[in-house]
């Protein structure tokens, strides 16, 4: 009999306490919205959901606490070491503004959610989000929403204003413009092509 044994390591590393309180469910501030500030710092979040822009910002949305969930939009400059609350009502369970289904508007809005949203970041730089949980009225979200970073403007793209639709699957490969995915939350999955076509994989409901 001949034994090999063999040790392995991972990458050596450090961690770097950069930001925010090192205590659970510290008092949030939003500051002026639009301006970054050292003092400011989102509420403590489960599940929101997060992109990073093509300067390398850190951007997140929703997310849920004790207080209930919300649809505020954060960015954190690594560079500055600052948070900026970007858009957003400020206050937990905004039922949202949906507008007018792809048309981008200033008072447009997700309704408040959690529960592990999709996100991708498009070819443009733009970010894109479907699904969702909790919410105000609370339930399963199966809607679509592009958040253009350059205006600061959401846009309803696709999908029911109403929590926990059926969805609809249509033909296996055929694309149509009634096709629209099942009401989800817990979606880890989902990635961009080099065509900027959104992907996505599982999820519950």
């Amino acid at each position: 009999f001949i034994f090999s044994f063999k040790i392995c390591f991972s990458q050596v590393g450090e961690w770097v306490w950069i930001s925010g309180d090192s205590t659970i469910n510290p008092i949030s501030n939003f500051g002026i919205q639009g301006i970054s500030s050292p003092s400011n710092q989102p509420p403590s979040l489960y599940e929101a959901c997060e992109w990073t822009d093509l300067n390398g910002n850190f951007w997140l949305f929703g997310g849920g606490n004790s207080a209930g969930y919300y649809s505020d939009v954060w960015k954190f400059d690594p560079l500055t070491n600052e948070w900026t609350w970007m858009k957003g009502p400020g206050i937990a369970n905004d039922p949202g503004v949906y507008g007018v289904q792809g048309i981008p508007s200033v008072l447009n809005n997700p309704p408040s959610r959690t529960y592990g949203m999709n996100s991708w970041v498009d070819i443009n730089g733009n970010f894109w989000m479907f699904g969702g949980g909790g919410g105000n009225p609370p339930g399963l979200y199966s809607d679509l929403w592009k958040y253009d970073v350059s205006t600061n403007v959401w846009t309803w793209m696709k999908g029911p204003s109403i929590v926990n639709q059926p969805g609809v699957y249509g033909t296996k490969g055929v694309s149509n413009i009634h096709n629209n995915p099942v009401c989800r939350q817990e979606t880890a999955a989902s990635w961009t092509d080099n065509s900027g076509n959104l992907w996505l994989f599982g999820g519950c409901g």
